[in-house]
């Protein structure tokens, strides 16, 4: 049972007042702003945590001094891998997207010392030794990071591109097989969510012009997803949940399908959408590193939200409705990242500059 029915939430009295950074509209849609000064806040959370190795969620890897940075010289922050990942995508999606960002040459030093051929070297060397270490949800970050990568005017970056190359193909080799498997995706709102990591993996591969990842990508989507219909939203979320089963699907299918064909399967997926079901749940408890989850959650489904707003007609009742609750869940997110401990700042910057940035949306 969800929390939201079992009606264990906090209010938002529980989060601060953090000055509001960003302007958004009443009900048209418009996309998402990354305010310098909002991102210099931000993107002091990844600053320091890709370089905190301890603590750290070893995953087996032993509990030795020095042995996370021996296996994972790149990537050994931010208390486990992926966040370590998606940490560097945030450093460097915030200094691509804000020119004279405050912390660029900060930012500069660590990506330099980080995204080294040796490091990323070694890197590739345990994902070979442990093929399914991180499987799909780090893999995923791997290849956003990859393509902010190429992204980038940096000098600096031509460099961070040529070190993570051959990394980079061993992640898409991966998500590829991963896709030819034939196992049911995973419909649960953590780190497992297949079309979570298919979003990441769709947008890398438009990118970067990787057509036979796409073209797998699009097979797989139809084959799992195309058939569904009435996804219950009153089912989230679950207590440590950090994203929408039902919107992050509908994140996915928008990308796959045309606008049309999109709608339609829409129309069938959730054809009525209480506004209830899209206020934002707040953690009782911001310290708990697993009930701050919930911030995530909000900035993952103010992204998905407003991606599927976008594609609906003009008229259509929902769309109204989808803006509000964007706004709404981006809002309250940004009151409530900065009150957690440690297990919430070493990610939560990401989804956050993810969002405000915009990622999959025209």
């Amino acid at each position: 049972m969800s929390l939201r029915a079992l009606g264990i939430f906090g209010l938002l009295a529980a989060c601060s007042s953090q000055p509001a950074t960003i302007a958004q509209p009443e009900l048209a849609w418009e996309r998402p702003h990354l305010d310098p000064a909002y991102a210099s806040q931000a993107v002091k959370l990844s600053l320091h945590c890709v370089d905190t190795e301890e603590p750290h969620y070893n995953e087996g890897q032993g509990t030795k001094d020095g042995i996370i940075r021996k296996h994972h010289p790149a990537f050994f922050g931010c208390y486990d891998w992926h966040s370590a990942v998606h940490g560097h995508w945030a450093m460097l999606r915030a200094m691509n997207q804000v020119p004279g960002l405050e912390e660029s040459e900060k930012i500069k030093a660590v990506l330099g010392r980080h995204l080294k051929a040796s490091a990323l070297q070694a890197e590739l060397a345990y994902q070979n030794a442990h093929p399914g270490f991180e499987r799909p949800y780090g893999w995923a970050w791997a290849l956003r990071l990859s393509e902010e990568i190429h992204r980038s005017s940096f000098p600096e970056a031509k460099s961070w591109a040529k070190a993570i190359a051959p990394f980079e193909s061993r992640m898409e080799a991966l998500m590829l097989g991963y896709l030819r498997e034939g196992e049911a995706p995973n419909r649960k709102g953590q780190h497992y969510n297949t079309a979570y990591a298919l979003v990441h993996a769709w947008d890398y591969a438009i990118a970067r012009n990787r057509t036979e990842l796409k073209a797998e990508i699009e097979r797989f989507a139809r084959g799992a997803y195309l058939s569904d219909a009435a996804c219950v939203l009153a089912n989230e979320p679950g207590a440590h949940d950090f994203i929408s089963p039902c919107f992050v699907e509908a994140d996915l299918m928008r990308r796959v399908l045309g606008r049309a064909e999109f709608s339609s399967w829409f129309d069938r997926f959730l054809p009525r959408i209480s506004p209830e079901h899209l206020k934002p749940v707040i953690p009782g408890n911001l310290k708990d590193p697993y009930q701050v989850h919930l911030v995530g959650l909000m900035y993952q489904k103010a992204g998905a939200i407003l991606g599927v707003a976008e594609l609906l007609p003009e008229g259509d009742p929902r769309r109204a409705t989808l803006i509000r609750a964007s706004r709404e869940q981006s809002e309250t997110a940004w009151k409530c990242m900065f009150e957690s401990d440690y297990g919430g700042p070493h990610w939560l910057a990401s989804f956050a500059i993810h969002y405000y940035t915009a990622i999959g949306l025209d």
